[in-house]
């Protein structure tokens, strides 16, 4: 099983990449979010939580990884940005939450899995007014409440800043993503594909 960590701020359009990669790739690739693995909002939490790594729930990420390498199906957690917690399984969402075991698992991320994992790290690089610009117009689709967009100037932009664009440097490829999106996703496809012997 190959394994593709894609990561770069919000709104950079790292979602929309795995979404074309996922098509491309269409039964043979796996999407994992990890904005689906935060982990429940604390009292002493700050309003920078979205854009810390520790809100990553990062031992489900790694189990659920792990799981998936074993051939076996795993439920993503269904999150409540607006509440900061992790609902209880719900029958309804099983089927949209769900992840098949694939050749490929791609994880979407604002960071780098903190644990070893043995992947292509891509970097989305993206200018702040665009990411600023697809927060505005995706922040109700994305559920994520008005956090991204209200405060971006404050804490998304300063959080990007300081965790989220020093891992450009350790990724094996930096993707352009003022590009239109279809020529990116085939950019990269092309790229995995020599990586990783002519896989896909």
């Amino acid at each position: 099983m190959n394994i593709l960590q894609l990561i770069g701020g919000p709104g950079a359009g790292k979602s929309a990449v795995a979404h074309a990669l996922t098509h491309v790739w269409s039964g043979r690739a796996t999407h994992m979010r990890t904005n689906r693995y935060l982990r429940d909002r604390q009292p002493t939490d700050g309003p920078d939580f979205l854009m810390l790594p520790s809100s990553v729930d990062w031992p489900r990420v790694q189990l659920h990884i792990e799981s998936l390498s074993r051939g076996q199906r795993v439920i993503m957690p269904d999150y409540n940005w607006l509440a900061g917690r992790r609902l209880p399984p719900r029958p309804a969402q099983t089927g949209s939450l769900g992840l098949d075991p694939t050749d490929l698992i791609l994880l979407d991320s604002l960071f780098l899995a903190p644990f070893e994992l043995e992947s292509v790290k891509i970097f989305v690089d993206t200018p702040l007014d665009i990411r600023r610009m697809n927060i505005a117009q995706r922040d109700d689709e994305l559920e994520l409440g008005e956090d991204f967009v209200a405060h971006f100037d404050t804490i998304t932009e300063p959080g990007f800043q300081k965790y989220i664009l020093p891992q450009r440097a350790a990724c094996d490829l930096v993707l352009d993503g003022t590009r239109p999106i279809e020529q990116v996703a085939e950019y990269a496809q092309r790229h995995l594909s020599l990586l990783w012997g002519g896989w896909g």
